[in-house]
């Protein structure tokens, strides 16, 4: 309605829940500058050589993790690593069908193949 007030207390402050989650947000990002000033205080103690090392470093260890993992979830025996404490079970029959309880009541698509000709 036109008479009505818009712009209440609601609108302008918020629910709880909006707040809280400002309030987290606002958290987060004062630890992510925090943690961007101490990496660029250790980033500029070396020099572009070293920088260079420590990055072909970085990507010699990375790749040979991620080889070891792909090498592993390939070529691992099955009950080894991690999954080795988790049961699995045999790939058996399926239950049977609840409207069929014994050999008698299955359908015979043979008979009604006879009766349409």
């Amino acid at each position: 309605m036109w008479w009505r007030k818009t712009g209440g207390k609601s609108q302008r402050r918020g629910t709880g829940t909006d707040i809280l989650a400002r309030m987290i947000a606002n958290r987060i990002i004062v630890l992510q500058h925090a943690i961007v000033r101490r990496l660029q205080q250790w980033e500029g103690r070396f020099n572009r050589q070293q920088k260079k090392i420590l990055l072909i470093i970085f990507c010699v260890i990375s790749g040979s993790y991620c080889c070891y993992l792909l090498g592993n979830a390939l070529f691992a025996k099955a009950g080894t690593g991690f999954m080795r404490g988790i049961p699995t079970q045999p790939v058996a029959q399926p239950p049977p069908h609840p409207l069929f309880k014994n050999k008698k009541d299955t359908i015979n698509h043979q008979l009604f193949q006879n009766k349409k000709k």
